[in-house]
């Protein structure tokens, strides 16, 4: 089994803490893992159009997405470690998600597994 673990904050911190420790503990269980951090990948905007990438198959935009959407395809299972801003994903997440459009339209993350661990923190009312 492999697994593809995603620090998904624009910033060192929590997230990144959670996914070294899991792919600690899987390593210990025999499990191969691969950490990305998308805090060091140049993930540009999506610009939405969308009938260009879904016809031709690829994004145009030149930038990390390209090796991104290879390690997606390579891997069967993902776990996305996200810290929570004011109930959203961080900017740098929901890029990456638009950037994974045409994998949707291709079908080609139908069978894929994944889970999201979302990281927060408010005071005690």
């Amino acid at each position: 089994m492999k697994v593809l673990l995603f620090s998904c904050s624009p910033r060192k911190g929590n997230s990144e803490t959670i996914v070294l420790t899991l792919s600690k503990m899987l390593n210990k269980k025999k499990v191969q893992t691969e950490i990305v951090l998308l805090r060091e990948k140049n993930i540009k905007r999506c610009n939405g159009c969308i009938e260009f990438c879904n016809k031709n198959k690829y994004c145009h935009i030149k930038d990390d997405m390209p090796d991104l959407i290879v390690k997606l395809k390579e891997y069967d299972n993902y776990v996305f470690v996200s810290p929570n801003y004011f109930n959203m994903p961080p900017g740098i997440f929901k890029d990456f998600i638009y950037r994974t459009s045409m994998l949707w339209d291709l079908g080609t993350l139908k069978k894929k597994r994944a889970s999201v661990i979302v990281v927060g923190a408010d005071e005690p009312k």
